[in-house]
């Protein structure tokens, strides 16, 4: 007989790694928002945050051709809440510090949840992202909130819960354009191989379509949103129709942007043999995460191409699952204690080069 101290104990065991990764996270988060705005000097409030900011005053008329509303109403919702004490840039800091934590968590569970013997690991290298995993959650634009809703997507995903799926999907929508890569392939899969998820699925739409019914009235065009994105973020800047994105900044003659063209590059090579494999396990998490990755770098103009870069952090996750539980080439179902540590520290020194380049590039 197990005891009521032994399932406590076991809960408590259970729960503590959990504990440990969003005390290490929060850690994090704070340490690089010193690093940006101590360090640095960088008033985080310009460019993309101050647009958001100031869309937040508009939440009775939420439709701006640029962003979905998600972001800028919770924005608008915890200004009400804190009663205006805070400044903006608490503000946005909160939410995107909050979410940031809620998916780094959310990637710990999904690892454990694919019995990834290393969800701690995984985890924090999700944190620490090349590049962009500190980066943009410390900036405080939409992608933590609408990365986090995208994950906690996918794990009701993997544990068949399909209405709290359908609901985590439908704000994710609302939150991020990107999203709209990543979230109908896995709802065409869900609604394909379950039946039960049918109804939920078609409900998740409906907020959007809404937004998008609503907003065609204010605008006087049907197709208001399609229109501006189309031209904006998916037509070609060169000859060819699809892999601007990926061709432009490499045939460029700047340094800066053959370096992005580069780290595109391994992007797109990640999420193809990520696809493969895939397709050879039946793994539909994975092959749906690939898929979008390869679509958002396929279709999206060379302008705008690093929020391929910013999004392909959710393929870290079927790409540990592969290396580690199904690549017969490893003898470990483990991440090593020197293989983690070097990973860690090229994302948290990544981070930190980027951030600085950042900050220039914005800083007037």
């Amino acid at each position: 007989m197990v005891s009521r101290t032994d399932v406590i104990e076991i809960s408590k065991s259970t729960d503590r790694p959990k504990l440990q990764l969003v005390l290490v996270t929060i850690f994090l988060f704070l340490l690089f928002l010193a690093y940006l705005q101590i360090g640095l000097g960088f008033d985080l409030l310009r460019s993309d945050v101050l647009s958001y900011w100031n869309e937040s005053f508009n939440w009775k008329t939420p439709f701006g051709n640029w962003w979905v509303p998600g972001y800028s109403l919770t924005i608008a919702l915890v200004g009400a809440v804190t009663l205006d004490l805070l400044s903006p840039v608490a503000v946005m800091v909160l939410i995107s510090g909050a979410f940031y934590v809620i998916g780094v968590r959310t990637a710990y569970s999904l690892a454990k949840e694919l019995k990834i013997g290393s969800a701690f690991e995984t985890a924090l290298l999700f944190a620490a992202y090349p590049f962009v995993g500190l980066t943009y959650s410390v900036y405080p634009i939409a992608d933590s909130m609408a990365t986090a809703l995208l994950l906690l997507s996918a794990l009701c995903f993997q544990r068949q819960r399909w209405t709290s799926f359908a609901i985590y999907a439908g704000l994710a929508m609302l939150t991020h354009k990107a999203t709209w890569f990543f979230i109908p392939p896995l709802l065409a899969v869900a609604f394909i191989r379950h039946k039960e998820s049918r109804l939920p699925v078609l409900l998740s739409q409906i907020p959007l379509l809404a937004w998008i019914i609503a907003g065609a009235f204010y605008h006087g065009d049907a197709l208001w949103f399609a229109r501006w994105s189309v031209t904006n973020l998916v037509v070609s800047k060169r000859m060819l129709p699809v892999f601007d994105g990926l061709v432009g900044p490499l045939l460029s003659r700047n340094a800066a942007k053959i370096i992005k063209g580069l780290v595109v590059l391994a992007t797109f090579l990640s999420a193809v043999a990520v696809f493969i494999y895939s397709l050879r396990f039946r793994f539909w998490f994975g092959i749906c995460i690939a898929f979008s990755i390869i679509s958002m770098i396929a279709f999206i103009n060379q302008y705008e191409i690093w929020a391929a870069v910013r999004w392909s952090k959710i393929l870290l996750i079927p790409l540990t699952y592969i290396l580690l539980c199904r690549a017969s080439v490893f003898r470990s179902s483990r991440i090593s204690s020197p293989v983690f540590l070097l990973l860690f520290l090229i994302g948290v020194t990544s981070n930190v080069l980027f951030g600085y380049y950042l900050t220039r590039l914005l800083s007037p």
